[in-house]
């Protein structure tokens, strides 16, 4: 089970992106703190109508609305520091993985050469070859042609 845990690991080389919770401020309006709670953490608010409400009581609300998210925020972020931590000591403890190696696994580098692009371009490069060969040949057999006609004629 380790070696091909060890090869998940190693052979997964872009993670996926991992979303923290944004950061919000204290102005943040009711309906957008009801909207990040339901996108970030999927719980499901139910509509508040604002326009019944005091302005002291909306007031109110925000700041549990805040808070509440805030603290949400908190143990995601305290969760999944501790399961990255789980990950890299198993990596470091039964896998021999070295502190360099595993801090590489968790934080690649951005690579200097832009394979997208030098992928493009290679393409690119090879349509306009292929396409000058085949008018380089096509000229040839032209003019082999035109020449086989005229020693006929």
């Amino acid at each position: 089970m380790l070696i091909s845990f060890e090869g998940y690991v190693e052979g997964y080389k872009n993670p996926p992106e991992v979303t923290y919770p944004r950061e919000i401020q204290d102005n943040e309006t009711i309906d957008n703190l009801v909207a990040y709670l339901k996108e970030d953490f999927n719980i499901d608010i139910k509509d508040i109508n604002v326009n019944s409400l005091s302005q002291e009581r909306c007031l109110k609300i925000q700041f549990e609305l805040t808070k509440y998210y805030k603290t949400l925020s908190e143990i995601n972020n305290k969760h999944l520091e501790s399961q990255i931590f789980e990950v890299k000591n198993v990596l470091k403890t039964y896998l021999g993985y070295s502190d360099k190696k595993v801090d590489k696994i968790f934080n690649p580098e951005k690579s200097k050469i832009d394979w997208k692009k030098f992928c493009w371009l290679s393409y690119y490069l090879s349509f306009a070859l292929f396409v000058m060969t085949t008018l380089i040949f096509l000229a040839g057999f032209a003019t082999f042609m035109t020449m086989y006609i005229f020693k006929i004629i």
